[in-house]
């Protein structure tokens, strides 16, 4: 049975070149990820070569008096050093090779002050109590302070030497290994559970005598085995790629201390490096065997295919838009921590250190999400044993109305002879996708409120005073606007005790000066307050999110549209049938329909909520008004301008959905299509929140985040 059920899966082409082309798109995306920051890696892997020679202490003096001399050239403070600097010579410009020396000053430094920063950190505990002992104790804090410092003291007189390992650190943190290879874990599961489920084999399975228990555990045991490969195959080929960019460590880096690799000076293990790359594959194994499970689990409770992709990927969605979004110090950051995605990144869990403050006592970050996860896997893995002994979810529940009917889907939904009609509950009805319409609604109906005019600092307030009174003039006369406003502030200046009180008011009349002097430069602009229109167009988060949720929409849509075909192996009949143009037809104008739907209740509400709290005044300006768009035509308005971006989108929504078609039609099976179209369409636009540029042109992403 193993045998047989590995064969299944590895012989499947679609899955192997699926494997390799995310292989192959994550290896790009590191290496845009890697050239595009702060500090390009070709510049680190450069400079740390000519570095190499040099001990810590040689190497630190040096990249210090390079820094001191870009200093000087930056901000025009004389500095004391041997060496001049005309023009970049490791990066594009001097701002970035200040950046890289200062960058690369913090690895050595990490290395000759370990000794120092050990020190504080096994002294923190009695500074602590020092330093409270006339205020109180938070009781939460000096658990973790202590356990911090005796945790430290394990390793007090460690000594560590600097060695060239970034690209290994920059491996481990690489954000999309993470999505991908939990995604893949979702994926390797639905290739064995979603054919049976689509076809009704687990009623087959439920009516074995024996070894129904068997089958589940040999699947996990299989699944957990492929994802074991894929795993390492990501892993070795991510960290490969890291070497390459920044440059590979010298020979005997994996005996060196865990504090050795850049970034983790902050460990408290005492791992070697090598044990401690080991130790982070398994984990990352575990996680995606705990993934696993869930998909299983999943596949044989949920009685349709598609409510399994909808909770998976929602639970990846949600779980992912925690970690992304909530920062590490925030007072809810647990849900960060305590969170799949979190578990998944095995340098954060590993490598750096955390405490979790529980029942009073301090507990090893890495040991909490170890239980938990060991908690739920059991728990998962039992009951699925359980549940599938007993055939439970492998039937579907019949209602008494569609048992008198014969289970005739069409005499269930009452009798009709119109092909639309029939079409059309198919589509609504039994592949929910009229749930879906409702569910869009009732979140439109009780959940739409208009957005707050918000103003972020004093700066926004005063410019939108000046920006009003400008709106109330003509355009021939914004420079005397601009001139009375300047003696209006020379005039409260003198009446002030404390000229910093005026500095809002002060920036807030040079953006003033500064946008006057734009619109001088456009024939016809007018002054706006275009706060409102930038929400529109311009809040990158905000679009990637209802991005992410119109497609989704689309996905559903156009994977349900064909699901009952074949399903049933209908597709084959209807292709001969002398209605094939009539129903193609049909298909195409329901799809069109619940797109058009899902667009007014994704896009509609929020074009809503923000037109109600800012307004539409000046909407009718030409769209250079704004300085966003200066580039446009001037006889295109602002107005005419955003209708366009949503016609964008809404073309963006077709167009998933007309790829999840072809996919479906391609794989014909449900869960499979869903899951290919969510990774090919979805994940460019995650990627989206951690870097842009390149990353914003993948898949759809033109259509809805630029």
């Amino acid at each position: 049975m193993f045998r047989y059920e590995w064969y299944k899966l590895w012989h499947n082409r679609k899955l192997v070149c699926f494997l390799l082309l995310l292989i192959v798109l994550n290896g790009v995306y590191f290496w845009y990820h890697a050239e595009k920051g702060d500090v390009p890696a070709h510049a680190y892997r450069k400079l740390t070569g000519e570095l190499s020679g040099l001990n810590e202490t040689e190497a630190f003096s040096e990249i210090e008096e390079q820094k001191k001399a870009v200093r000087s050239i930056l901000y025009g403070v004389p500095e004391d050093t041997s060496v001049f600097y005309n023009q970049a010579e490791y990066c594009d410009n001097l701002w970035q090779e200040y950046t890289l020396f200062t960058f690369i000053s913090e690895e050595y430094s990490d290395v000759t002050a370990y000794r120092e920063y050990l020190g504080k950190v096994i002294r923190s505990a009695e500074e602590y109590k020092r330093m409270t002992a006339l205020f109180g104790e938070d009781k939460k804090i000096l658990a973790d302070i202590e356990k911090t410092s005796r945790d430290y003291q394990k390793i007090d007189g460690l000594t560590i030497s600097y060695t060239r390992t970034r690209g290994i650190s920059e491996a481990l943190s690489l954000p999309s290994s993470v999505f991908l290879e939990m995604l893949l874990a979702v994926f390797l599961a639905s290739v064995l559970f979603a054919k049976e489920k689509e076809q009704g084999l687990l009623r087959l399975y439920a009516s074995m005598s024996a070894g129904r228990g068997r089958m589940f555990a040999v699947r996990i045991g299989v699944l957990s085995l492929a994802v074991a490969v894929s795993n390492a195959l990501f892993f070795t080929s991510t960290i490969l790629t890291g070497c390459f960019l920044y440059g590979f460590p010298t020979n005997g880096f994996l005996t060196m201390p865990l504090q050795s690799l850049a970034g983790y000076k902050t460990a408290a293990a005492q791992f070697s490096i090598g044990t401690f790359l080991l130790t982070a594959y398994v984990w990352t194994w575990m996680v995606s065997v705990l993934a696993i499970l869930l998909a299983s689990f999943f596949s044989m409770v949920l009685k349709s295919a598609m409510r399994v992709y909808i909770v998976l990927f929602s639970i990846i969605a949600v779980e992912g838009y925690l970690y992304l979004m909530i920062d590490a110090r925030d007072y809810h950051s647990v849900f960060r921590r305590i969170n799949l995605i979190s578990f998944a990144d095995s340098g954060y869990s590993l490598g750096q250190y955390h405490n979790e403050v529980l029942f009073g006592a301090a507990w090893t970050y890495a040991y909490v999400a170890l239980a938990l996860m060991m908690l739920i896997g059991t728990a998962v893995f039992c009951g699925g044993v359980f549940l599938i002994n007993h055939g439970f979810g492998a039937t579907p529940k019949k209602s008494g109305r569609r048992q008198k009917a014969g289970d005739n889907n069409e005499q269930a939904a009452g009798t009709h002879t119109s092909i639309l009609v029939h079409e059309a509950v198919k589509f609504f009805r039994f592949e929910k996708i009229g749930l879906l319409l409702i569910v869009l609604l009732l979140n439109v109906l009780f959940f739409t409120k208009p957005y707050h005019n918000y103003f972020g600092s004093m700066e926004q307030v005063f410019y939108q005073t000046y920006l009003e009174r400008l709106g109330k003039v003509e355009p021939e006369e914004y420079e005397h606007c601009v001139e009375m406003f300047r003696e209006e502030f020379a005039t409260e200046k003198k009446q002030v005790s404390k000229p910093e009180q005026l500095r809002p008011k002060e920036t807030a009349l040079a953006w003033t000066e500064d946008y006057v002097a734009y619109l001088k430069t456009k024939d016809g602009a007018r002054a706006v307050d275009s706060r409102g229109y930038e929400l529109l167009y311009n809040d990158r988060i905000k679009n990637v999110i209802l991005a992410a949720a119109s497609i989704l929409a689309a996905i559903l849509c156009g994977t349900a549209l064909y699901a009952v075909e074949y399903r049933s192996g209908m597709d084959i009949l209807i292709r001969t049938s002398a209605e094939r143009k009539r129903v193609a037809g049909y298909k195409i104008l329901l799809l069109i329909g619940a797109i058009t739907a899902c667009f007014l209740m994704i896009y509609g509400r929020y074009i809503h909520q923000v037109i109600s709290g800012y307004g539409t005044e000046g909407v009718g300006y030409q769209a250079n008004s704004i300085r966003d768009w200066e580039k446009v035509s001037s006889g295109i308005t602002i107005g005419l301008r955003l209708t366009g971006i949503y016609i964008k989108r809404f073309c963006g929504m077709l167009l998933a959905a007309y790829a999840s078609v072809l996919i479906v039609r391609k794989i014909k099976n449900f869960l499979l299509s869903a899951v290919i179209s969510v990774m090919a369409m979805i994940i460019p636009l995650v990627l989206c929140l951690i870097d842009s540029g390149i990353v914003s042109y993948l898949a759809l992403n033109w259509f809805f985040v630029l």
